[in-house]
């Protein structure tokens, strides 16, 4: 008894020196449930993830270059000034979150440095009622094909990517926007089929998990989530407290909706169906999604 308690002392000293701090960037296809996992895992008292999606990131980076020179004023002055254009700037502020030129320069220790940049950038929204260990991130769905600058920028950084099957995806964008079904496939086959590629090099710190399972069972993946962070589960995390959508099915809805999933099959018909699964099938079948129609691959005409 002795040893044991010395052991679990001295894990926990150990631990202590390696817990994950952040930051955790929340990925994956529009309309595949990015929203849903965020809120989530914001009931966790350790990982805030703003409210609004940043896209800054690569705006900025482009416009200023890889290497920021922000030590004179004028030129912070610039680069404040295109940070308050940003819509995650004017919607936090819409809200009363303002960050102001001043706490940037009392917080910044190197203004050369876009990673401390960011991250002094989005710990401005921790609220006071999180733990001090606290998780920061993003979700930003714009971010998938672009998870290598992310973790160019932050080498310990996280990703979970959210998936959703692919005739669910298809109808959701289409509902949304009005967009071309089989270019929504492409897309979906295009995106994922990067972020897998792209994550070959960093596995330990790339997650996936699946929109279908969250909803039917989202105690057993965010356990499985919290596992891969580090960080302790908690029954509040099961509720939302605010609605996953203003749009559809799930419209104003603040409970997890274990039905909403496998709807194409009843809104497609079988000849649209066969053509989703042909675009995806390189894709869809390795991930383990169940294929009623297609046998291969066929991709869309570059016409189409």
């Amino acid at each position: 008894e002795y040893w044991t308690q010395s052991f679990n002392r001295m894990s926990k000293e150990i631990n202590k020196t390696n817990i994950f701090s952040g930051p955790l960037f929340i990925i994956g296809m529009y309309r595949s449930g990015t929203k849903l996992l965020r809120i989530l895992l914001n009931q966790s008292p350790r990982i805030i993830i703003p409210v609004v999606e940043s896209c800054f990131i690569p705006y900025l980076i482009n416009k200023f270059g890889d290497s920021p020179q922000f030590e004179n004023d004028n030129e912070f002055q610039n680069f404040y000034k295109s940070l308050t254009k940003t819509s995650f700037w004017v919607s936090m502020n819409s809200v009363g979150q303002t960050l102001d030129k001043k706490y940037l320069e009392q917080n910044l220790n190197d203004r050369t440095s876009w990673s401390e940049i960011f991250k002094v950038i989005f710990k401005f929204y921790i609220p006071q009622s999180k733990s001090e260990d606290v998780i920061w991130g993003d979700k930003t769905p714009q971010y998938l094909p672009r998870i290598k600058l992310l973790k160019d920028l932050y080498p310990q950084a996280k990703f979970i990517h959210i998936i959703r099957n692919p005739g669910d995806y298809c109808i959701s964008v289409k509902k949304a926007w009005e967009r071309s079904i089989y270019r929504s496939a492409n897309n979906w086959r295009y995106e994922i089929e990067n972020a897998k590629m792209s994550s070959q090099d960093f596995s330990d710190d790339y997650l996936e998990v699946f929109y279908e399972n969250l909803v039917e069972d989202p105690e057993t993946i965010l356990r499985k989530i919290c596992c891969f962070l580090g960080c302790e589960f908690t029954q509040k995390m099961l509720n939302l407290d605010e609605p996953t959508e203003n749009l559809w099915d799930t419209k104003e809805i603040t409970k997890i909706v274990q039905t909403n999933k496998n709807k194409y099959i009843e809104q497609l018909s079988p000849t649209t169906i066969k053509r989703i699964e042909e675009i995806v099938y390189p894709v869809a079948i390795p991930l383990g999604y169940y294929l009623k129609f297609a046998d291969s691959f066929k991709p869309l005409s570059p016409l189409m």
